[in-house]
């Protein structure tokens, strides 16, 4: 049997519904939503593209700088600077700007170098020094030994002479020696003679049996008189710096800085024509040390008779005293002083801002530079080098 099924208008439309309604099981809650909005950085603070481009554009061009590797193969290059300088040298002897400063600019006086902080200055000044020394104002007889001025070697047929020099004919003079002692100091041996003749005995520096003996004589042809005699024990392998000196008045005599004698007279000292010898004496045996001859001088009234090296003085008048500087000229024309007088040219120094002389300081191996011209080259070099450093 055939019957008619009504279905509800609303029951179709209902189905329909249910087909296009979309699956939201793959979407989040809004709790999660909430959850992961909670997670996300704060870029408030972030520059925009604009701005980060406006900063680029400010940005330098680095493609022409070097690489730290660049950088590293050429410090691996650069030599270390020592911490002590001078004298401008490539040695180990450099000095900082503040050693520089505290040293030789801040104070009014000389500074003293020695040998062991400054071996090749030391090493130059000693070099020019020496190789000033002339012999050809000495007459060499035999074949002493001479090297740099220093003479040994001495026997009867070994020795030195100079022009004769009448001390009797000037009214003040003085006689410079230096000598070291051999490794004996017994028997006679003669160091310096002056006398009528080669072979007679007048004034003299000697050894004698053990003894260091200075005799000044008058000798009138063939008579002789001791003005003065002085005798000290004597020590081998010793060096003696011996001055005598006429002031007119009185005999002075001074041995390694200390005055030995002083003995007024007015008797004179050679009125015959004199004859020295270096050496030795009667031809027979020499003196078994050595003689410097750089630092042997013969002065008649203020005046260099006789010296191996070339010789003057300044003089100076501070606070109305007279200061006298004797020197030495090198080769270069360099004026080395010997430090006996390094006050009076340090006197010099704080008077007038200039001292330009070294002093030299054999016996205790020390030396002091020119001071004004070069001080004043250092001032500028440690102007420089101030401005570099700030």
């Amino acid at each position: 049997m055939n019957a008619d099924i009504t279905m509800p208008e609303n029951t179709i439309n209902a189905t329909f519904k249910l087909e296009v309604i979309p699956d939201i099981s793959v979407f989040a809650t809004k709790a999660e939503v909430a959850e992961v909005e909670n997670q996300i950085p704060d870029i408030s603070g972030l520059a925009t593209k604009s701005e980060v481009s406006a900063v680029e554009s400010e940005i330098p061009d680095v493609s022409g700088l070097a690489t730290k590797q660049e950088v590293s193969a050429v410090e691996a290059q650069i030599p270390t600077v020592p911490v002590n300088v001078s004298a401008f040298t490539n040695d180990a002897n450099y000095v900082n700007n503040n050693v520089l400063q505290q040293n030789l600019l801040l104070s009014n006086a000389l500074i003293t170098g020695s040998v062991s902080d400054n071996a090749v200055v030391y090493a130059d000044i000693i070099s020019r020094y020496r190789s000033s020394f002339d012999i050809t104002n000495f007459t060499v007889v035999g074949s002493p030994t001479i090297t740099g001025g220093i003479a040994g070697g001495f026997s009867g047929s070994n020795y030195l002479t100079f022009s004769a020099v009448q001390l009797g004919n000037y009214t003040t003079w003085q006689i410079d020696i230096e000598f070291t002692t051999g490794a004996s100091v017994s028997g006679d041996q003669r160091i310096l003679n002056i006398s009528r003749n080669l072979y007679y005995n007048g004034s003299q520096i000697l050894l004698s049996n053990g003894n260091l003996m200075i005799v000044i004589a008058s000798n009138t042809g063939n008579a002789t008189s001791d003005i003065v005699f002085y005798s000290a024990t004597a020590e081998a392998n010793k060096k003696y710096r011996i001055s005598i000196e006429n002031t007119g008045t009185a005999y002075v005599g001074n041995v390694n800085g200390t005055e030995v004698f002083n003995e007024t007279s007015s008797a004179v000292c050679g009125t015959s024509l004199n004859s020295f010898v270096i050496g030795q004496i009667n031809n027979t045996s020499g003196f078994g040390g050595s003689v410097d001859l750089t630092k042997f001088v013969i002065y008649g009234s203020g005046n260099v008779l006789v010296s191996g090296m070339v010789r003057g003085s300044d003089t100076y008048t501070i606070g109305g005293n007279t200061v006298t500087i004797p020197y030495t000229v090198t080769k270069n024309g360099a004026k080395i002083v010997d430090s006996a007088h390094r006050t009076a040219v340090q006197s010099v120094y704080n008077a007038t801002g200039s001292a330009l002389y070294y002093t030299l300081d054999e016996e205790n191996q020390d030396f002091t530079l020119p001071a004004g011209d070069l001080y004043g080259i250092l001032q500028k070099l440690s102007d420089r080098i101030t401005a570099l450093e700030t």
